[in-house]
């Protein structure tokens, strides 16, 4: 079995619960109809990931089978032949009230239908890429033989020409993954990048998934509704106006820790920390984040017993209760295969049941921050400039000025990879269970995109027995 056919195995669409309803004809024609319009736009946006994937590719003779596919997919240059074209040709024939390839299909805005967005970072591994491609390339045939089964039960009569762009890709997408394998062979050079490879392809199938989960659940209510996307996510609230106040004398350790938040904050953390460990009298943790170690400190006030380490290098001889990454550290690591090896090793380091937490940031809630007072003042500030910084990342700014010692002090960073639903993909493909993520250091509070600073909390453990595989199916989320 291939590397390719072991990642698919694990995520067997063609049994997906929406798949089997679409095929057996019960959707409507108007919601089926609703179903094409938000669909276009991610169709478009696939020949543009693919076209921007093989420009990086510096094998001459492997762009040239990439571009055979980007060919195809272009009907061999004829604009009426095109993939894009024949998918109006259908919108058409079945009567959308519109065809847009801009049409605000939610991408951006739904976490479940990021897989429309295709979107290709500047810094990811161009194997983690083609794995992505090849998971769509290779599972689309199966998946497009329950869009045909269903379209024809749902629309009697309707005819191969106003169909032609499902049954294509089944002729055409098996030979466009062998070529995408070919050109993978290429960049393989140990079993790492295999893994890298298969990563690829389980982080594409998540998402389609999850896709496929926000269709079933949504479709049929929300055909016809136009404006069904643009009211998921409400607007966000202002930010609070921040009121002055007297500066003090800051040490660096201060500003720091006024930026990242005082005893206060870091008491909720630390609260949060051992509430998620209630059945261990004095637990063990990791942190991979000590920082100034202000949370360590009122960890060890808790009966915690902390260790520390280095995010992107920790390797300890002990298995602990929880680790715990905070800070938003994780996004200091740019490629997305680097991340989900830190997040296998964080669960290799856990005692089996044990808990991950990790604090993340969310790009969607970002804007150019208002300052953020320090400890009562006005003397320290942070801002989150989203897509900003180098390679798409954000950049991020922690800035505090002591106008008695006339200091200044500036710390800046790029932070990778601000979707936390991405994340929480990635640590399912590290083994990771339960996972689930909070608005900020509250338990009982899932995540709501809508409100918040853009501070996630995601919270996950190692499955109890130390052999068990991370749960899957089509409904694992």
């Amino acid at each position: 079995m291939t590397a390719l056919e072991e990642a698919i195995a694990e995520w067997p669409l063609q049994e997906h619960p929406f798949l089997q309803r679409y095929a057996a004809g019960k959707f409507s024609q108007d919601a089926v109809r609703w179903w094409a319009i938000k669909m276009l736009p991610g169709s478009n946006r696939f020949n543009q990931a693919f076209l921007k994937v093989t420009a990086r590719v510096d094998d001459y003779g492997a762009r040239i089978l990439l571009l055979n596919n980007i060919y195809s997919e272009h009907g061999n240059l004829n604009p009426d032949e095109a993939h894009v074209a024949l998918y109006m040709r259908f919108m058409r024939g079945i009567g959308c009230s519109r065809i847009d390839v801009h049409e605000d299909d939610g991408a951006f805005r739904v976490p479940e239908l990021r897989f429309k967005r295709f979107e290709i970072q500047d810094n990811e591994p161009i194997i983690w890429s083609l794995g992505r491609f090849a998971a769509i390339e290779c599972v689309l045939p199966g998946v497009f033989t329950k869009y045909i089964e269903g379209i024809r039960k749902i629309f009697p009569g309707i005819d191969d020409h106003t169909i032609e762009y499902f049954p294509i890709h089944c002729e055409l997408d098996p030979v466009h993954t062998d070529q995408l394998l070919e050109v993978a062979s290429l960049y393989v050079g140990s079993e790492v990048d295999v893994m890298a490879f298969q990563d690829g392809v389980r982080d594409m199938l998540v998402s389609m998934s999850d896709m496929f989960n926000w269709m079933g659940r949504n479709m049929a209510r929300e055909a016809g509704n136009d404006e069904m996307l643009k009211s998921t996510i409400p607007a966000a609230a202002p930010p609070a106006e921040q009121s002055p106040a007297r500066p003090v004398a800051l040490s660096d350790i201060d500003i720091y820790e006024g930026i990242f938040g005082g005893d206060e904050i870091n008491a909720a953390k630390a609260d949060f920390v051992v509430n998620q460990l209630p059945d261990v009298a004095e637990p063990a943790v990791l942190d991979l984040a000590v920082g100034t170690g202000a949370l360590a400190r009122l960890l060890a006030d808790r009966s915690v017993r902390v260790v520390h380490s280095d995010i992107r290098s920790f390797s300890i001889d002990e298995r602990f209760d929880a680790v715990i990454c905070l800070d938003g550290c994780l996004h200091y690591i740019e490629e997305p295969q680097e991340i989900v090896a830190v997040l296998r090793r964080a669960k290799e380091h856990l005692r089996p049941g044990g808990t991950l937490i990790v604090e993340l940031r969310d790009r969607a809630r970002l804007q150019d921050r208002a300052p953020n007072g320090h400890n009562g003042n006005g003397n320290a500030w942070s801002s989150w400039l989203p897509r900003r910084g180098q390679e798409d990342s954000d950049l991020y700014a922690l800035s505090g000025f002591d106008e008695t010692s006339r200091r200044h002090v500036l710390d800046v960073r790029n932070l990778f990879h601000t979707d936390p639903y991405r994340v929480a993909n990635w640590a399912r493909l590290a083994g990771l269970t339960d996972v689930a993520l909070h608005g900020g250091y509250v338990a009982e509070q899932d995540y709501d995109r809508s409100d918040g600073d853009g501070t996630v909390v995601l919270v996950s453990h190692r499955p109890t027995r130390a052999d068990a595989p991370a749960a899957r199916g089509v409904n694992s989320r």
